[in-house]
C-alpha cells in the first residue's frame, strides 16, 4: 500500500477509533473491570509512543535534515522534539494548571479538549506529510493508539464535569475530527511545496510529533496509568510489548 493510501483510509479510521473510545467511555464510565482494562491499554499506547518516537520519527527527521542540508551538523530534529516537549508542558501545567481543576471543571475539560487536539492535529500533520510507507505505517499505529484511549480520557473528564450529554458529544467529534484535519493539512501542504521545501516540513513535523509522544508517553500515560495500575508487572509488560512492536515494525517492513 502507498503512503497516500495509508493517510486517505486513516482519516476515517482515527475518526472512528476517536469516537469509540469516547462511546466507551460513555458505557464503561464507573466500572472498575474497565477503567483497570484502560489502564493497561494505556501502558501499552505508551510503549507504542515512544517507539514511534524514537525508532520511526525522529530518525526520519534526522534523514530529512542531511537530505535537505547534508553539511548541517547541529542536530537541529532533536532541539525541535525538546521545544515541543517544552510547549505540551506549558500548556498542559502553566496555561491550564491541572492542580486547580477542582474548581473549574467545566473550564478544564476545554481546555483539555483544546491540548489533546493540539496533539492531535501535530501528530496528524507528521502522518500527512510522511513520505514512507514504514514510517507512514508506524505513526498511523501510535496515533490509533492513542486516539483512543485519549477520547477515552476526555470523555471522562466531560462527564465529571458534569456538562450535557449532546455537548460532551460535540466535543468528542470536534477532538475526533482533529487528527483528520492535520493529515488533510499535511497531505495538502505537501503537494503544494516543491520536493526540498516538503521535506524540510516532514523534517519539522515529525521531530514536533516526536516529542509530543515522549511527553505523552512518559507524563500524561506511565506518570499516571502506569502508577496507578492494578499491578505494576503487567503493566511494565506491555509497556515493553508497544515498544517492542514499534521495533519489530522498523525491523521486518
Amino acid at each position: 500500500m502507498l503512503p497516500l493510501e495509508i493517510k486517505l483510509a486513516a482519516i476515517a479510521l482515527i475518526f472512528l477509533t476517536g469516537i469509540a473510545g469516547g462511546w466507551t467511555a460513555l458505557k464503561a464510565h464507573g466500572q472498575k473491570s474497565s477503567q483497570a482494562f484502560f489502564n493497561l491499554g494505556a501502558c501499552l499506547g505508551a510503549g507504542v509512543f515512544l517507539g514511534a518516537g524514537l525508532i520511526h520519527l525522529l530518525p526520519d527527521s534526522f534523514e530529512a535534515m542531511r537530505e535537505i542540508n547534508p553539511d548541517l551538523g547541529y542536530p537541529l530534529p532533536a532541539l525541535l522534539a525538546g521545544c515541543s516537549v517544552l510547549l505540551v508542558l506549558l500548556l498542559e501545567k502553566v496555561v491550564v494548571n491541572q492542580d486547580k481543576q477542582e474548581t473549574a471543571k467545566g473550564m478544564s475539560a476545554y481546555t483539555l479538549m483544546l491540548v489533546l487536539s493540539i496533539h492531535s492535529f501535530v501528530a496528524g500533520a507528521a502522518l500527512g506529510v510522511e513520505s514512507g510507507a514504514v514510517s507512514s505505517l508506524a505513526l498511523l499505529l501510535a496515533i490509533l493508539a492513542h486516539k483512543g484511549s485519549a477520547a477515552f480520557a476526555l470523555t471522562v473528564a466531560l462527564v465529571r464535569a458534569r456538562l450535557p450529554r449532546p455537548k460532551t458529544w460535540g466535543m468528542l467529534v470536534l477532538f475526533s475530527v482533529s487528527t483528520p484535519l492535520g493529515v488533510t493539512a499535511g497531505i495538502l501542504g505537501g503537494l503544494a511545496l516543491n520536493q526540498g521545501s516538503a521535506r524540510i516540513f516532514e523534517m519539522i513535523f515529525d521531530a514536533l510529533a516526536a516529542g509530543t509522544f515522549f511527553y505523552i508517553a512518559l507524563s500524561d500515560v506511565l506518570a499516571d496509568e502506569f502508577m496507578n495500575a492494578p499491578k505494576r508487572g503487567p503493566a511494565f509488560l506491555l509497556t515493553a510489548v508497544g515498544l517492542g512492536i514499534m521495533a519489530l515494525v522498523a525491523l521486518w517492513l
